[in-house]
Parts: structure tokens; sequence; C-alpha cells
């Protein structure tokens, strides 16, 4: 339902040996977490799923771009955030 939405920035659906990191190590004590945007339908379906930027887009624009997609969808009871870390 999403995909038309967020397919530029996001790969919604994975091959079988494809799969999503919740973070990665730098060093022993250092980890980096991906940019996740956590959509949540009809108060009861709720995911998170990591995106990236394309094209040298800086992490605002990207924000900017899935939001305004998302707001003009008209898909009824649909939030979202995102964040980042």
């Amino acid at each position: 339902m999403l995909e038309e939405y967020l397919l530029d920035f996001i790969k919604v659906e994975l091959n079988p040996n494809e799969g999503y990191i919740d973070k990665y190590y730098v060093s022993a004590r250092t980890t980096l977490k991906p940019s996740k945007i956590s959509i949540t339908l009809n108060g009861k379906w709720k995911t998170d799923i990591p995106f990236g930027t394309k094209d040298n887009m800086s992490y605002t624009e990207v924000v900017n771009i899935i939001t305004q997609r998302l707001n003009s969808s008209g898909i009824p009871k649909l939030k979202f955030s995102f964040s980042m870390s």
C-alpha cells in the first residue's frame, strides 16, 4: 500500500537472502543505526522501516519528500515519524 510513496528511498520487498540491520559496529563501543520511518495505520498496525538517501540528497530533503508524499496520499488514519541515530 505504501510502496509507491516510499519506493525511491526504501526497499519495500526483500529477497529471501536479504535483510535489514539494526546497528552497525564502528568500533567495540560505537555503533551506527540506520534512519527509520515509523508508520502506524488505524492505530493498530505499526512498523519501523529503515530508509536511505538517493542522488546525494540530505536526510532533511528525503524526510521532506516522504512527508509530502504521505500527506498527499489520502490514506486515512496514517501516522508516521522519523528517527535518525
